[in-house]
């Protein structure tokens, strides 16, 4: 008789009087056949404001047989009461057992914008080491009387292949 599917987080925090709160976890997460491993530390400053912090992580561990090294950031700014944005990269070095190492990127901005009639315009950019990108738009136009309204356009590139496309849609409350 085989291991059971499982997964358990452990994790622990301390919070520093100059404004920085560190953060650990530890992940175990078994799915036939791979007993995944994930350790991360999280030290963020200023995470009281939600427009102010920074935040700095690493991470190591093992995720299908293959062990990595991870490093990452992400600062949130404001700009001005109606538009907000968010930086974020990550960098991970994969270490397969007899090749040599790989190294994977991310890079991810957010930037979004408030009007002052209850629309919404938020622009999602990502890209990573392999060509691959994704690129979404959403417009909504919320509390029309009854109604509200949702667009959204998307253009990716995944494994070699672009794809785009637009979805609207329409709710009505009652």
């Amino acid at each position: 008789m085989g291991k059971r599917p499982f997964a358990m987080r452990v994790s622990g925090s301390l919070r520093l009087k100059n404004n920085i709160d560190i953060f650990v976890f530890k992940d175990e997460d078994y799915r036939k056949p791979y007993d995944n491993r994930r350790n991360r530390i999280v030290v963020y400053h200023n995470l009281q404001d939600r427009w102010h912090p920074i935040r700095f992580a690493y991470g190591w561990g093992k995720f299908q047989d293959i062990p990595y090294d991870t490093v990452g950031a992400r600062k949130p700014w404001k700009t001005g009461d109606n538009w907000t944005f968010e930086v974020e990269g990550t960098f991970r070095r994969e270490s397969p057992r007899g090749t040599d190492d790989r190294d994977v990127w991310l890079a991810r901005l957010e930037s979004e914008y408030n009007f002052s009639w209850k629309g919404r315009l938020k622009l999602t950019w990502e890209e990573t080491d392999t060509d691959t990108y994704n690129r979404i738009l959403l417009f909504t136009y919320e509390d029309i009387g009854d109604w509200d309204f949702y667009f959204v356009a998307n253009d990716g590139r995944f494994e070699g292949e672009t794809v785009r496309g637009a979805f609207t849609k329409f709710v009505y409350r009652w």
